[in-house]
């Protein structure tokens, strides 16, 4: 019998000494973990193919010395759209590789966890390459409001807004030197995309220009915060070890 048993998502895997694999996972009730598959290297390892990376899982496994034994490990998700489409791809391993900076070790962060699996369907499921950017930019706002690094859209206007990547929203000012000016729609097409429900995107018919816009200042608002997100996460990994 295993010692425990959790939802997981695969973040990393990677050879480990002769015929082991290292899986590195973020599970629904332990958070990010680095967990060992005996043999995983092998051709006839019966786990491996359900470990890739971005694959959603049911994982078993027991206690080790210097890292976990997995024991079990069932497919949740059929992704067989996912790798048939580069774009689809290219956009679930973005979300991995931000979702395994972002999580920090035995730190369990449910509602991201359930977006995130809630997203890689979305985006398996998604009819073209447009809308599978419009979902991982869903999910990168609604992640950066989990981390409370949300940014301000408060006050938007019917003509030039001016958002500060700098400062994070929406200002006043015009004199800052990080600013870009967007219009009334393509500043509330980033306010739909952070806090509408993930249903609501399964129904809409989103411009392309939109689209374009939300990458952009998706792009800088990251670009700007990345310090901070750093920061945010070092703290919270001194703040586990007190």
């Amino acid at each position: 019998m295993p010692d425990h048993s959790s939802s997981a998502i695969v973040l990393r895997s990677q050879p480990y000494k002769e015929s082991d694999r290292l899986i590195t996972v973020f599970c629904l009730q332990y958070g990010k973990t680095t967990m060992i598959l005996k043999s995983g290297l092998k051709v006839k390892s019966k786990m491996a193919g359900h470990l890739d990376i971005g694959s959603v899982v049911d994982l078993e496994w027991t206690l080790g010395r210097y890292f976990h034994v997995i024991t079990g490990a069932s497919a949740v998700m059929n992704l067989k759209n996912t790798r048939e489409d580069l774009a689809k791809i290219i956009y679930i391993r973005s979300i991995i590789t931000s979702l395994e900076r972002l999580m920090i070790e035995k730190e369990p962060q449910q509602n991201i966890f359930a977006l995130t699996v809630s997203f890689i369907k979305l985006l398996n499921n998604a009819k073209s390459g447009t809308e599978a950017e419009m979902f991982y930019q869903a999910w990168w706002w609604k992640v950066l409001i989990e981390l409370g690094m949300e940014p301000n859209l408060t006050g938007v206007k019917k003509v030039d807004n001016f958002f500060d990547f700098e400062s994070g929203g929406l200002t006043k000012a015009r004199r800052i030197a990080n600013y870009k000016v967007y219009s009334f729609e393509e500043i509330d097409y980033i306010k739909q995309l952070a806090t509408q429900s993930i249903q609501y995107w399964v129904t809409q018919n989103v411009d392309r220009r939109l689209i374009q816009k939300g990458r952009e200042v998706l792009q800088n608002f990251v670009a700007f915060r990345d310090l901070n997100i750093n920061q945010k996460v070092f703290a919270r990994k001194i703040g586990n070890k007190k």
